[in-house]
């Protein structure tokens, strides 16, 4: 009788292991970008490949099962080789990134950066704490 409890225990714990080992190998799928991709522009299948990663449901990565769909999607931030690629990094409404650049810059009266030309469209924000309206 103690043997076949300790046959059972044995093949318990057998079967115990194996099931955390093939657990702990959970993988997904997801994009990775493989060459640099400018904010504002759409992400091409040259500029992607598959990688396995390790299943985080707290992560949004982008599953290669998507890959086909990322033309319709525009580039929110500046990728780099090399990055797995996530949700938040695409964005659908890229009207303020095509052709556009944001740049932060501190100038006194008069001043202005070289380049901008007469006709050229600028947005200023004002964006004095002290109210003043320079």
């Amino acid at each position: 009788m103690l043997a076949a409890l300790g046959v059972l225990l044995v093949l318990a714990g057998a079967l115990a292991g194996t099931m955390l080992v093939l657990n702990s190998g959970d993988r997904a799928s997801v994009v990775m970008i493989t060459k640099a991709v400018a904010a504002g522009e759409t992400v091409t299948k040259s500029d992607i490949e598959e990688v396995r990663v390790a299943k985080d449901s707290s992560i949004n990565y982008v599953p290669w099962s998507l890959s086909g769909t990322l033309p319709q999607y525009k580039a929110s931030v500046n990728m780099i080789p090399g990055t797995i690629l996530i949700g938040q990094m695409l964005t659908k409404n890229a009207t303020n990134l095509n052709g556009k650049v944001v740049v932060g810059l501190s100038l006194k009266g008069g001043q202005y950066p070289a380049g901008i030309n007469k006709g050229d469209h600028v947005e200023i924000f004002n964006t004095d704490t002290a109210g003043s309206s320079g």
